[in-house]
């Protein structure tokens, strides 16, 4: 496995202080999201290199690979902003030799997936299967199970009404709080898809208790068990610490999930002095 965390965790810094951070904690990869306190991962990558070509020429030289970059784009009901926003990334991706761009599955509150979405998102992929063979991109995109992907049988019906099966970012928290599903039964219905997970901790809501995140290891996320799974699986993928600081800075900072993730041996790491 890729063991790794998203820059969501870490808003305030840089690119290469983020892959330092991660090399400390003996990661073997980075996933960009937030850099420099802001989610315009192209305007980002526009000040760090200039240009595509720029990367191209700097990407060896980098602390570590970097495993995805983290759009905002929504694959069904996807607006202008979307396609543009996919179409800037992709270059700085294969420059930078990103196997995959993340896009969101759909949008809050759009309900669970059916009928209704199943055009949308089979024009969505047809439009990017020709936009990557016209650039000759070796980047292509995963989706996230975030906000209509949250059961096995959504994302079984999403995959089985597209003309060829998508890879996709599951995210275990959705699956597992909003789709009320033990992550192991996720896991052995989608995994011949999966090629990239989120971990994060929670504590569920029980008496006198309301559901709040927890540094890992410390909440009720079943970790240890679907980590066992994954190794006898022969999971190859990346497995991305979600740390959620940019979205809620009350959170405590990301070296301390980190050195949480270590204690609890949620990975076969250990940081560096």
């Amino acid at each position: 496995m890729i063991w790794s965390f998203s820059t969501l965790g870490c808003p305030g810094k840089s690119l290469d202080e983020a892959m330092l951070l991660a090399k400390r904690f003996g990661l073997a990869a980075l996933e960009i999201r937030t850099l420099c306190g802001n989610n315009n991962l192209v305007e980002n990558l526009k000040a760090r290199f200039g240009s595509p070509e720029q990367a191209a020429e700097e990407v060896d030289a980098l602390a570590l690979p970097i495993c995805a970059l983290d759009s905002s784009v929504r694959v069904i009901t996807p607006t202008e902003e979307d396609r543009s926003e996919l179409l800037s990334l992709a270059p700085w991706a294969d420059a930078l030799k990103v196997p995959s761009i993340r896009v969101f599955d759909g949008r809050p509150k759009q309900g669970a997936y059916g009928a209704q979405h199943k055009q949308r998102a089979r024009e969505f992929f047809s439009w990017w299967r020709q936009a990557r063979e016209d650039k000759g991109w070796r980047v292509d995109i995963m989706v996230e199970t975030h906000d209509i992907l949250l059961s096995t049988r959504s994302i079984e019906r999403f995959q089985a009404d597209l003309p060829s099966p998508v890879a996709i970012l599951w995210d275990t928290h959705h699956t597992w709080v909003k789709g009320g599903e033990n992550p192991i039964t996720t896991w052995n219905a989608i995994k011949h898809w999966v090629t990239h997970i989120h971990v994060k901790d929670k504590v569920l809501p029980r008496e006198g208790l309301e559901a709040a995140f927890a540094l890992p290891g410390q909440g009720d996320f079943p970790y240890p068990t679907l980590l066992t799974q994954l190794v006898a699986d022969n999971f190859t993928g990346a497995v991305s610490l979600e740390w959620e600081k940019y979205w809620k800075p009350e959170l405590p900072e990301l070296e301390q999930a980190l050195e949480a993730c270590a204690q609890a041996n949620w990975w076969n790491t250990r940081p560096k002095s």
